[in-house]
């Protein structure tokens, strides 16, 4: 199983999943194209919301018995596990650039079975770091009306933005600010989670 919060990544390895050929073992016996064929299934933004996803989504636990691969990206909504033992390893691959260690977390444990787990994590945003000072989150917020939760008030003497319920937009700045610098610090800090549930960490290469 294959985690992932890069909808492009995800339909690159399913293309080469799909293309890849069979590997040669002992066996003499001949095998069939469609016996070599892989069978993966992938969810992405793209899909997610088809009838068939919809259905497999329904009955996951049974449905993936007859994979051999699962590429999901966040587009797999939260609630969302997979109970039955199927497949031996989580792979997990993170870029980071849209999703918290927190939510890479729940991410790789949409599988409950105990297995193996195999992250990677971009060591910096590859866009650039987000920003994670709250008075700046804010300001930008309010110049740019980018508000759909809070009314925009306007102080008749300062001529200064502000929210009709300024604590709140307050308090959604900081988690803000929080998620932005979990994702810019994502190797560290997911690390550092995993190792908080109680996980063994085994570093290979740069990690």
């Amino acid at each position: 199983m294959m985690v992932s919060d890069s909808k492009r990544f995800i339909k690159k390895l399913e293309r080469a999943l799909n293309d890849g050929s069979a590997i040669d073992d002992a066996d003499d016996t001949p095998e069939s194209a469609e016996d070599r064929k892989l069978r993966v299934w992938a969810i992405h933004s793209e899909n997610s919301g088809s009838e068939e996803n919809v259905i497999f989504i329904r009955e996951i636990n049974i449905a993936i018995k007859d994979l051999d691969a699962f590429l999901i990206t966040p587009s797999l909504s939260s609630g969302v596990d997979i109970s039955s033992y199927h497949f031996d390893a989580v792979f997990g691959v993170f870029h980071a650039v849209s999703q918290s260690a927190t939510e890479c977390a729940q991410q790789l444990w949409r599988y409950r079975p105990n297995v193996p787990m195999y992250v990677w994590v971009a060591p910096r945003p590859p866009f650039g770091y987000a920003e994670t000072n709250v008075r700046r989150i804010k300001e930008k917020i309010l110049q740019t009306n980018e508000m759909t939760a809070f009314l925009i008030r306007i102080n008749r003497e300062t001529g200064k933005r502000g929210a009709e319920k300024d604590w709140a937009l307050d308090a959604s700045c900081q988690i803000e600010g929080q998620r932005n610098w979990s994702i810019n610090n994502l190797r560290a800090d997911l690390r550092s989670l995993l190792e908080e549930m109680g996980n063994t960490i085994a570093p290979v290469g740069d990690a």
